[in-house]
């Protein structure tokens, strides 16, 4: 794991000891999370969705109101652990790791068609940032 990721982790690890301490750490928002993945479009239906859109011009409408507050996807391994991590409300997940991220849940509500959580989310340092920033500390070196 980088050095920035590292740092990432550790911040993690403290908001998800606060979690459980019952505090709410300042980088957590409230999210509503649906709890059944939408099935994935496959291929030929994604390139008949772009073709269509691509043939004729549209205009693109502003966000309605209710779309903002509207439950936000979560990929089926991610609802699997989910469901078994927060059964009852105050209940913290583990840190999850993702390819770009680092992320703890705790649970506020849950119905049958979502969950509404403190979330917190710490970006990974992508690859390229990071050389960049071993580079330049060799260069001042």
């Amino acid at each position: 794991m980088r050095s920035g990721s590292r740092s990432r982790c550790l911040k993690a690890r403290e908001a998800r000891a606060a979690f459980l301490a019952g505090k709410k750490p300042r980088e957590a928002r409230v999210q509503l999370l649906r709890r059944k993945p939408e099935v994935a479009p496959d291929t030929d239906e994604l390139l008949r969705k772009a073709q269509a859109e691509t043939s004729l011009p549209r205009v693109l409408a502003a966000k309605e109101s209710g779309e903002a507050n509207a439950p936000g996807s979560v990929d089926p391994e991610m609802a699997r652990v989910l469901e078994k991590e927060l059964k009852k409300a105050g209940d913290v997940t583990t840190i999850l790791e993702e390819r770009d991220r680092f992320e703890v849940f705790r649970l506020i509500a849950i119905t049958k068609e979502s969950w509404r959580v403190d979330a917190v989310r710490f970006p990974k340092v992508d690859f390229d940032s990071w050389l960049k920033g071993r580079a330049r500390r060799a260069s001042i070196q």
